[in-house]
Protein backbone atom coordinates (compact mmCIF):
# COMPACT_ATOMS: atom_id res chain seq x y z
CA UNK A 1 0.00 0.00 0.00
CA UNK A 2 1.08 3.33 -1.04
CA UNK A 3 1.68 6.48 1.49
CA UNK A 4 -1.91 7.30 0.74
CA UNK A 5 -3.12 3.93 -0.29
CA UNK A 6 -2.73 1.29 -2.38
CA UNK A 7 -1.04 1.57 -5.88
CA UNK A 8 -2.31 0.73 -9.29
CA UNK A 9 -0.53 -0.66 -12.05
CA UNK A 10 -2.73 0.29 -15.17
CA UNK A 11 -0.94 -0.43 -18.30
CA UNK A 12 -4.28 -1.77 -20.25
CA UNK A 13 -5.38 1.85 -19.48
CA UNK A 14 -4.21 3.35 -23.41
CA UNK A 15 -3.49 6.66 -21.72
CA UNK A 16 -1.34 5.21 -18.83
CA UNK A 17 0.47 2.13 -20.16
CA UNK A 18 3.57 1.37 -17.77
CA UNK A 19 2.50 3.68 -15.01
CA UNK A 20 0.90 3.39 -11.34
CA UNK A 21 -2.45 5.03 -10.75
CA UNK A 22 -2.46 6.62 -7.35
CA UNK A 23 -5.32 9.04 -7.58
CA UNK A 24 -4.45 12.53 -6.12
CA UNK A 25 -5.39 12.76 -2.58
CA UNK A 26 -7.52 15.56 -3.56
CA UNK A 27 -9.30 14.56 -6.09
CA UNK A 28 -10.47 11.21 -4.18
CA UNK A 29 -11.70 14.13 -1.64
CA UNK A 30 -13.52 15.59 -3.73
CA UNK A 31 -14.91 12.24 -4.65
CA UNK A 32 -16.37 11.44 -1.59
CA UNK A 33 -17.81 15.16 -0.66
CA UNK A 34 -19.61 15.89 -3.69
CA UNK A 35 -20.37 12.62 -5.98
CA UNK A 36 -23.15 11.60 -3.57
CA UNK A 37 -24.63 15.23 -2.97
CA UNK A 38 -24.28 16.39 -6.67
CA UNK A 39 -25.43 13.31 -8.34
CA UNK A 40 -22.20 12.72 -10.26
CA UNK A 41 -22.62 9.06 -8.10
CA UNK A 42 -24.50 6.20 -9.83
CA UNK A 43 -25.55 3.04 -8.65
CA UNK A 44 -22.79 1.66 -11.30
CA UNK A 45 -20.11 3.41 -9.15
CA UNK A 46 -21.15 1.35 -6.07
CA UNK A 47 -21.06 -2.14 -8.34
CA UNK A 48 -17.69 -1.06 -9.06
CA UNK A 49 -16.23 0.35 -5.93
CA UNK A 50 -17.59 -3.08 -3.98
CA UNK A 51 -16.33 -5.09 -7.10
CA UNK A 52 -12.86 -3.54 -6.48
CA UNK A 53 -13.03 -4.16 -2.99
CA UNK A 54 -13.54 -7.83 -3.64
CA UNK A 55 -10.69 -7.92 -6.25
CA UNK A 56 -8.33 -6.00 -3.53
CA UNK A 57 -9.16 -7.97 -0.88
CA UNK A 58 -7.62 -11.32 -2.25
CA UNK A 59 -4.15 -10.29 -1.67
CA UNK A 60 -3.95 -6.30 -1.47
CA UNK A 61 -3.08 -5.62 -4.46
CA UNK A 62 -5.20 -4.59 -7.56
CA UNK A 63 -3.68 -6.07 -10.46
CA UNK A 64 -4.01 -4.71 -14.59
CA UNK A 65 -6.22 -8.56 -14.83
CA UNK A 66 -8.31 -7.46 -11.62
CA UNK A 67 -9.03 -4.04 -12.91
CA UNK A 68 -9.74 -5.42 -16.14
CA UNK A 69 -12.36 -8.15 -14.87
CA UNK A 70 -13.67 -5.35 -12.66
CA UNK A 71 -13.91 -2.79 -15.94
CA UNK A 72 -16.07 -5.76 -17.97
CA UNK A 73 -18.39 -6.23 -15.26
CA UNK A 74 -19.56 -2.74 -15.38
CA UNK A 75 -19.25 -3.12 -19.26
CA UNK A 76 -22.05 -5.45 -18.75
CA UNK A 77 -24.21 -3.05 -16.47
CA UNK A 78 -23.59 -0.14 -18.81
CA UNK A 79 -23.09 -1.83 -22.76
CA UNK A 80 -24.48 1.82 -24.13
CA UNK A 81 -21.34 3.44 -22.49
CA UNK A 82 -18.38 4.44 -24.27
CA UNK A 83 -14.88 2.47 -23.15
CA UNK A 84 -13.37 5.77 -21.90
CA UNK A 85 -16.77 6.32 -19.56
CA UNK A 86 -16.74 2.74 -18.21
CA UNK A 87 -12.61 3.35 -17.35
CA UNK A 88 -13.67 6.89 -15.74
CA UNK A 89 -16.11 4.99 -13.23
CA UNK A 90 -13.75 2.68 -12.36
CA UNK A 91 -11.16 5.35 -11.52
CA UNK A 92 -13.42 7.60 -9.60
CA UNK A 93 -15.10 4.12 -7.70
CA UNK A 94 -11.15 3.43 -7.07
CA UNK A 95 -10.13 6.87 -5.88
CA UNK A 96 -12.76 7.00 -3.40
CA UNK A 97 -11.69 2.92 -2.68
CA UNK A 98 -8.33 4.46 -1.57
CA UNK A 99 -9.81 7.06 0.74
CA UNK A 100 -9.81 6.89 4.37
CA UNK A 101 -12.95 6.15 4.85
CA UNK A 102 -13.16 3.24 2.10
CA UNK A 103 -15.29 0.60 4.41
CA UNK A 104 -17.58 3.33 5.49
CA UNK A 105 -18.13 3.69 1.56
CA UNK A 106 -18.34 -0.18 0.81
CA UNK A 107 -20.70 -0.46 3.06
CA UNK A 108 -22.71 2.40 2.33
CA UNK A 109 -22.66 1.21 -1.42
CA UNK A 110 -23.79 -2.07 -0.25
CA UNK A 111 -26.79 -0.54 1.15
CA UNK A 112 -27.59 1.49 -0.98
CA UNK A 113 -28.03 -1.50 -4.18
CA UNK A 114 -29.93 -2.92 -1.32
CA UNK A 115 -32.44 0.26 -1.88
CA UNK A 116 -31.99 0.51 -5.37
CA UNK A 117 -31.76 -2.54 -7.76
CA UNK A 118 -34.33 -5.34 -8.18
CA UNK A 119 -34.16 -8.97 -7.36
CA UNK A 120 -32.97 -9.82 -10.15
CA UNK A 121 -30.76 -7.15 -10.74
CA UNK A 122 -29.06 -7.90 -7.20
CA UNK A 123 -28.06 -11.39 -8.04
CA UNK A 124 -26.67 -10.25 -11.28
CA UNK A 125 -24.71 -8.26 -9.43
CA UNK A 126 -23.88 -10.98 -7.02
CA UNK A 127 -23.32 -13.31 -9.68
CA UNK A 128 -20.47 -11.03 -11.29
CA UNK A 129 -19.06 -10.39 -7.35
CA UNK A 130 -18.90 -14.23 -7.30
CA UNK A 131 -16.98 -14.08 -10.87
CA UNK A 132 -14.80 -11.55 -9.94
CA UNK A 133 -13.72 -13.43 -6.67
CA UNK A 134 -12.80 -16.96 -8.66
CA UNK A 135 -11.15 -14.92 -11.23
CA UNK A 136 -7.69 -16.43 -9.76
CA UNK A 137 -9.02 -19.83 -9.49
CA UNK A 138 -9.12 -19.33 -5.94
CA UNK A 139 -12.05 -18.25 -3.93
CA UNK A 140 -10.81 -17.35 -0.45
CA UNK A 141 -12.30 -17.27 3.04
CA UNK A 142 -12.21 -13.01 2.89
CA UNK A 143 -13.87 -13.41 -0.37
CA UNK A 144 -16.67 -15.82 0.36
CA UNK A 145 -17.24 -13.28 3.59
CA UNK A 146 -17.71 -10.41 1.47
CA UNK A 147 -20.20 -12.24 -0.55
CA UNK A 148 -21.91 -13.32 1.85
CA UNK A 149 -22.53 -9.86 3.41
CA UNK A 150 -23.78 -9.07 -0.04
CA UNK A 151 -26.02 -11.93 -0.42
CA UNK A 152 -27.20 -11.03 3.48
CA UNK A 153 -27.81 -7.57 2.83
CA UNK A 154 -29.41 -8.01 -0.43
CA UNK A 155 -31.51 -11.06 0.40
CA UNK A 156 -29.80 -13.60 -1.45
CA UNK A 157 -28.09 -15.75 1.72
CA UNK A 158 -29.24 -19.11 -0.66
CA UNK A 159 -27.58 -18.12 -3.88
CA UNK A 160 -24.57 -17.58 -2.10
CA UNK A 161 -24.62 -20.40 -0.01
CA UNK A 162 -24.99 -22.57 -3.21
CA UNK A 163 -22.19 -21.08 -5.06
CA UNK A 164 -19.71 -20.79 -2.19
CA UNK A 165 -20.20 -24.14 -1.27
CA UNK A 166 -19.39 -25.80 -3.98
Amino acid sequence: MGLIGPSVHCSHYPNMRGRTFTPRLDKRKQMVDTAHTEGDWSNVHDLALIFIALAYGTDAELTDREIEQVTQAIERWRPEDQADAIRETVLEALAVFEHDTAGDEVVRAIDTLAQQLDPDSRERALEDAMRIAEADGLLLSSERTLIGVLAASWDLRARSEEHTSE
